[in-house]
């Protein structure tokens, strides 16, 4: 079988922790033939997409090198795995469109159409009675009458961002609130998320659904005078066990992942609240399988991917 990862190139990757190489590495220990490709590396040539290819092969026990592009048509793999990371931009919206076009000539996942209508921000918003008291507006003011209706801190958020990155806490009658809002909305020329911000017993927590089960869960510690709990932002991790309104949250999400072909996803919930869904490339896999030792996510997540493979293949 000869797989192809689509995902950023190996120098802006942290080898040992990465979850797409640790993929990578289970299934390199099976045998397959493993490709990379970053989205410049992906073209269509009329109906036909191509991938610049490089081969990837393991370097040591957790390194990976990448030889020299070779130009592969689609359906010259088996499987096209899409783990790019944001910014979900043109250039990512551009990428899914071609890669719905090999999708007809092999098996893509996460679908790219799925990742294409869920952005990780927006994709709850049918939720509304899983998650807080949302509006998404590029109008200052509509943001701040929201703030002032609900009478409470709010959380903004850009929409096509990740590791918590242009987050920030609103509070109630900050001075400079109009400041920060046409920093956020670039003057009103850009939509951001503005969100109820949930002070809760609990820590926010982290699940990940495969093939629309949850797989694992962990709860995330946001660093001392910190309230974003992002690993990126200093946050940590740690064990966690789910309550029923949270495992009834993943129940509720998952027909709707299945239905879009995202067979990986993350949730993010926090105080009985779905946050956000992260299909474009969760993560939390690695983690997880340093929490729960005998678990093996990676393996399993192989296991359905190849499942996926082979039934698409027959």
């Amino acid at each position: 079988m000869k797989i192809l990862f689509v995902m950023d190139r190996l120098e802006k990757l942290h080898m040992p922790t990465d979850s797409s190489l640790a993929l990578a590495r289970e299934f390199c220990g099976r045998g397959y033939k493993l490709w990379m490709a970053d989205t410049p590396d992906v073209f269509a040539l009329n109906d036909r997409v191509y991938f610049a290819a490089r081969p990837l092969v393991p370097k040591g026990p957790e390194h990976f090198k990448s030889g020299k592009p070779i130009r592969r048509r689609a359906g010259f793999f088996d499987l096209v795995l899409i783990r790019k990371e944001p910014p979900f931009d043109a250039q990512y919206l551009y990428l899914t469109y071609l890669l719905e076009i090999a999708a007809k000539e092999t098996v893509v996942t996460n679908d790219p159409c799925g990742i294409r209508n869920a952005n990780e921000k927006l994709s709850s918003l049918p939720f509304s009675r899983l998650i807080p008291e949302t509006l998404v507006s590029a109008s200052i003011e509509e943001i701040l009458s929201f703030q002032t209706k609900l009478k409470k801190d709010l959380v903004i958020k850009p929409l096509n961002q990740k590791w918590g990155l242009g987050v920030y806490l609103l509070r109630r009658k900050d001075k400079s609130a109009k400041k920060l809002l046409a920093a956020s909305t670039k003057n009103e020329s850009e939509h951001v998320i503005a969100q109820c911000f949930i002070q809760s017993k609990t820590p926010e927590k982290r699940i990940t659904i495969l093939n629309g089960k949850i797989l694992a869960a962990y709860e995330k510690i946001a660093a001392k005078g910190e309230f974003r709990a992002n690993i990126h932002a200093g946050g940590t991790y740690r064990r966690t066990v789910l309550s029923a309104a949270e495992k009834q949250i993943a129940k509720s999400i998952a027909p709707y992942l299945k239905k879009e072909g995202l067979l990986l996803s993350g949730i993010d919930v926090i105080g009985g609240k779905l946050l956000e869904i992260n299909v474009t490339c969760p993560g939390a896999i690695r983690e997880s399988g340093l929490l729960y030792p005998g678990l093996e996510p990676i393996k399993k997540w192989a296991i359905q991917l190849l499942a996926l493979a082979n039934q698409t293949r027959r």
